[in-house]
C-alpha cells in the first residue's frame, strides 16, 4: 500500500518530503492484490472526506479567481481551492538568489533548491532554456511558499500576489 500511495502522491500536486527509495513494485500475491486495492480505495475515500484529494488538480475546471504577482516580471498565477494556494501549470519558478546561501545557516537556499530539484525529479517541473516551468498545478499551505518559489527570494505571499492581502483581511473580520 505504501508503494502505491507514494506513486500516487508523486503524480499529485502534493510534495513528498519522505524520499522513499521504493521504485519497484513489491511482489504481492494475486490473491492478496484485490484486498490491498480495496484497502487503498477505502483510504482514498477517507482522505477525500477530510478534504485531501490525491488527484491532479486541473485549472480547466476552476472557476475561482486567479491572483497574479504584483511585479509583472514574474510569470505565474495562483488560485485558492479547499484552503490551499495552488500554483498553476505553466507557471515559472526561480532558484533562490545566490546571496541567500549566506543567510544565517543557508536554510532558505538549500531548502528551495532541494524542493525544485525534487519537483524536477518527479516530473512536476521541467527546465526549458534555463527557465523552470510547472507541468502540473502545485498546492501549498501558504502563499509565501509560492511567492518564494516564483521569485527565488524570501517574500510575504499575501503582499506578493495582487488582491490576496484584501482576502486575508476579509478572513479575519
Amino acid at each position: 500500500m505504501e508503494y502505491e500511495f507514494i506513486k500516487r502522491f508523486k503524480k499529485s500536486s502534493f510534495t513528498l518530503m519522505n524520499k522513499d527509495p521504493r521504485t519497484n513494485e513489491p511482489n504481492v500475491s494475486m490473491y492478496d492484490k484485490p484486498n490491498i486495492l480495496s484497502y487503498i480505495n477505502q483510504i482514498e475515500f477517507l482522505l477525500s472526506a477530510e478534504g485531501v484529494s490525491i488527484d491532479i488538480m486541473s485549472s480547466d475546471a476552476i472557476t475561482e479567481k486567479f491572483y497574479y504577482p504584483k511585479n509583472k516580471k514574474y510569470k505565474a498565477h495562483i488560485f485558492i481551492q479547499d484552503g490551499q494556494f495552488v500554483l498553476t501549470e505553466g507557471s515559472e519558478l526561480r532558484r533562490p538568489l545566490k546571496s541567500s546561501e549566506h543567510w544565517k545557516t543557508g536554510n532558505f537556499f538549500n531548502r528551495y533548491n532541494r524542493l525544485i530539484d525534487s519537483y524536477i525529479e518527479d516530473g512536476k517541473v521541467i527546465e526549458e532554456n534555463g527557465i523552470f516551468k510547472t507541468t502540473i498545478n502545485l498546492s501549498f499551505d501558504t502563499p509565501s511558499r509560492v511567492g518564494e518559489l516564483v521569485s527565488g527570494q524570501s517574500t510575504n505571499g499575501w503582499t506578493f500576489f495582487e488582491g490576496l492581502r484584501e482576502l486575508q483581511t476579509l478572513d479575519y473580520e
